[in-house]
């Protein structure tokens, strides 16, 4: 069953060679204008093939998690020769590296109240993870600079 809710995320939408600069700067808009606090330094140049409205989910979700557990999502976009870094960093407690594969997993919750006023149903990065990799790309959690969590995707780059 969860198998064909993933498939849902890995092939919807329209693929398009895209500008990821318009992208980003709308999310982080929508957060800005939902009282989160997120910050994007990028390039305006970056192209990626994507099939945007679930890339735009995938980043939101992630993006969503900085914010409700680490105060704000600093969002900063790399290029590198054969790829683009797209970097999401908190500045919350971090997680744990025994927790960092495990909760790309379905229905995993870090929090332990199970209070879902305090936190969603643990599928956000589980879907961030299947549109990710439906695109091609890598996701990783490390710690930030600041110790907070720090959220890696790797994603070929057009030329």
């Amino acid at each position: 069953m969860m198998d064909s809710f993933f498939e849902k995320y890995k092939v919807s939408g329209q693929w398009g060679e895209l500008q990821i600069a318009g992208l980003l700067r709308s999310l982080v808009n929508e957060l800005i204008e939902e009282g989160g606090l997120a910050t994007l330094d990028m390039p305006d140049d970056v192209m990626l093939p994507l099939r945007m409205n679930a890339f735009k989910r995938a980043i939101r979700n992630i993006a969503q998690n900085a914010i409700r557990y680490g105060g704000e999502a600093n969002i900063r976009v790399v290029r590198r020769e054969e790829h683009v870094l797209i970097l999401i960093e908190d500045h919350g407690p971090g997680i744990a590296e025994a927790d960092r594969d495990r909760v790309f997993e379905p229905f995993v919750r870090l929090e332990p109240s199970r209070n879902r006023d305090t936190g969603g149903n643990g599928l956000g990065l589980a879907i961030a993870k299947a549109v990710i990799e439906s695109h091609g790309g890598d996701i990783s959690i490390g710690m930030g600079a600041h110790g907070g969590a720090l959220i890696t995707i790797t994603m070929t780059r057009c030329y």
